[in-house]
């Protein structure tokens, strides 16, 4: 018969230091830090493309 297993072992996800927790945050800041990196470029470069017509008027 299958059982689960549960013999106290932590969920894969659990952090099991504080370090792992550490290295995980500074990992989504950098994500966060670079999607919010892309979409100010991206802006930007909306921002230059109508930047001429803009100045005209």
């Amino acid at each position: 018969m299958n059982k689960l297993n549960c013999d106290n072992e932590p969920p894969k996800f659990v952090f099991q230091n504080r370090q792992d927790s550490l290295r995980s945050s500074e990992a989504f800041k950098d994500l966060a830090r670079r999607d919010a990196e892309e979409l100010m470029a991206e802006e930007l470069e909306k921002l230059l493309a109508t930047a001429p017509d803009k100045i005209k008027e």
